[in-house]
């Protein structure tokens, strides 16, 4: 009995020790797997973190707008996507210099991380010509929350054209059921190009006294405070500085921050207070220093402070939203302008360092000699040996001659042919060679020489940039690599000009839609409340993506960004990038070729006859407002 059990005991540890080497195998292979799972999320973490995140601002409107000193801007607005198709429009800074009480020149940026836009604002005395835009009814309404807003209507009056109410365009949507102030935005162009804007500001609340500043930036101005009473019972009011009024609605001026108070009493004596804050004067300069570092070009560092923040720096009449900017070349004295973002400014006296720039070391120890013949000719099949000691004599056989029958290799920076687009490969792609098929989604193409993908920032590397912008303002230039950039013009019985920046060789498609165009305006289909060109030549990506824009080609021309019609009571703006907004629109008119739907019109009748493809038909990336060539005819 003790034995069978002692036996039974032995066997009964040897099962307890084979069934613990399980468990510990099971447990390490368990740890095992849970490591290599935290290994992989670092690498992705990791991965994402270096992955550089670029940006796209778009701007909306022409690039250079003209107005009359002492008349109002309205921004026509702008877009911001960055490479991963996330729209950061609200996260872009937008800086302006502009003073419209002044004649000058002015710069609007619009600025993300390190990817500036800038516009360019002229403000000129009135000469011969003057427009008025007259609003009926008040430019500021207060309406309860709820209610339905009423236009009360408007009057465009030019000194020259006499009346033009017809061109005014409206842009902005009243949402009754939002609290606060709405803006509506009226705008107009004369026949000298000059533009004239005013704004209506429609404020919803659910208050019977409503308080709102004129301006909520900051400022070196005194702030108005807006008051609107909505009481069917009201009395009085008495303002902060003690004075008693009747007026429902009033404009009351103050010079310094702080809280200010009004009261408001009704017919049956009731009374109700409302404050609000005013925090927004600045009047101090910033204060801080400068200094410049002088090698072969100069880097000025600016460090300077102030409540309201740093608007920009100038220097030399340029401006710059960097502390730190490089001049070129040597300096012996800086003086720069700092600007708050209450516009109030600051000369700062740059001190100067003087840095001693060391030549580069070379890793051999003996320099060749100038006439030396060691270097290949540009089409030597033949490459010498960077390892070889004895320099080749001039003689030598081993040094190819330029009539060698072997032809070199294609490299990496062979120019591809002048007028293809390529694929990274260096494989042409047809593109403008007759008819085309145009390009594949997500190809990655440069033309020529000048537009490089993935990135932008590859354009800026190159004369592109500089001609393009030549081109904005319709000068002709010439691409290094033979393609020119043209101007398609046409001038339409009625005086108007339709006009675009192109490629040469597509230049006939476009004078053939223009005129085209035209025909349309003479038959009142067109006119320039419903035809407004945003640009056509701009080096940069398509929004969202990596592959450069047919923008950046001089081949695509965006028309009637900001359209907008109304529809049974329904104001529609059916050209954005929601096609969804645009099938509620086509639905609401009942069919898709109501002349209202005015960039189909345009499409059907004068851009597809003459090898145009246009936006609105497309499903995934719907881009009412874009037309481009595919085929040149």
């Amino acid at each position: 009995m003790f034995i069978n059990k002692k036996n039974k005991d032995d066997d009964i540890i040897f099962l307890d020790f084979e069934e613990d080497n399980h468990h510990n195998f099971i447990k390490y292979i368990i740890i095992g797997a849970a490591i290599l799972i935290i290994i992989i999320f670092i690498f992705i973490v990791k991965a994402q973190v270096t992955k550089k995140t670029t940006y796209n601002i778009e701007l909306k409107g022409d690039r250079e707008i003209t107005i009359y000193v002492g008349t109002e801007f309205i921004d026509p607005g702008y877009t911001t996507y960055d490479n991963y198709g996330r729209d950061n429009t609200g996260k872009t800074r937008v800086i302006s210099t502009i003073d419209t009480n002044k004649i000058g020149t002015y710069e609007i940026a619009y600025i993300i991380g390190t990817t500036i836009e800038t516009r360019k604002i002229n403000v000129i005395k009135e000469k011969e010509s003057k427009t008025i835009i007259h609003l009926r009814g008040k430019s500021i309404e207060y309406y309860e929350q709820g209610v339905e807003y009423q236009e009360e209507g408007y009057i465009a009056m030019d000194s020259i054209d006499g009346d033009i109410t017809d061109k005014v365009v409206v842009s902005g949507n009243i949402d009754s059921n939002t609290i606060g102030p709405q803006k509506i935005v009226y705008s107009v162009q004369n026949s000298k190009g000059i533009f004239t804007s005013v704004t209506r500001t429609i404020i919803m609340s659910k208050s019977s006294i409503v308080l709102t500043l004129d301006n909520d930036n900051y400022t070196r101005s005194n702030v108005i405070i807006n008051m609107g009473i909505i009481d069917n019972m009201f009395s009085y009011a008495i303002l902060p500085n003690g004075e008693k009024i009747e007026s429902k609605v009033y404009q009351y001026e103050v010079s310094e921050n702080g809280t200010y108070t009004f009261i408001k009493y009704n017919q049956n004596g009731q009374k109700i207070e409302a404050n609000i804050k005013v925090k927004n004067i600045d009047r101090k300069a910033p204060t801080g220093s400068c200094k410049a570092e002088v090698g072969e070009n100069t880097k000025i560092t600016v460090d300077a402070k102030d409540d309201s923040g740093i608007k920009y720096y100038k220097y030399n009449e340029k401006n710059y939203y960097s502390n730190v900017f490089t001049i070129n070349g040597k300096i012996s004295s800086a003086v720069v302008k700092v600007y708050d973002n209450a516009d109030n400014e600051i000369e700062m006296t740059c001190s100067i360092k003087n840095i001693t720039v060391n030549p580069p070391k070379t890793s051999s120890s003996v320099a060749p000699k100038p006439s030396s013949s060691v270097a290949p000719k540009p089409s030597s099949s033949v490459a010498p040996k960077p390892s070889s000691s004895v320099a080749p004599k001039p003689s030598s056989s081993s040094t190819p001659k330029p009539s060698s029958s072997v032809a070199p290799k294609p490299s990496s920076s062979s120019k591809p042919p002048s007028g293809n687009y390529v694929s990274p490969s260096g494989k042409p792609i047809p593109f403008i060679n007759g008819v085309q098929r145009g390009l594949k989604t997500g190809d990655c193409m440069k033309w020529s020489d000048n537009c490089f993908c993935p990135t932008i920032g590859a354009l800026r590397s190159f004369q592109f940039i500089m001609e393009s912008k030549t081109g904005r303002n319709m000068k002709e230039t010439k691409r290094s690599s033979g393609d020119k950039i043209v101007k398609a013009t046409v001038t339409c019985k009625d005086g108007e000009t339709l006009k675009a920046l192109v490629t040469e060789r597509v230049k006939p498609n476009y004078i053939r839609a223009f005129n085209k165009i035209c025909e349309l305006r003479e038959q009142g289909i067109v006119n320039n409340n419903n035809y407004k060109s945003q640009g056509s030549l701009n080096e940069r990506t398509t929004t969202g993506r990596s592959r450069c824009s047919f923008h950046a080609y001089g081949t695509a021309i965006d028309i009637n960004a900001d359209y907008s019609v109304k529809v049974n009571g329904t104001t529609y703006y059916p050209y954005g990038r929601n096609r969804s907004t645009y099938e509620k629109f086509v639905k609401a008119l009942g069919k898709e070729n109501d002349n209202r739907n005015i960039n189909y019109i345009l499409w059907k009748k004068a851009f597809e006859p003459n090898g145009f493809v246009w936006g609105g038909n497309w499903t995934t990336d719907y881009d009412g407002m874009h037309f481009e060539i595919r085929n040149v005819n």
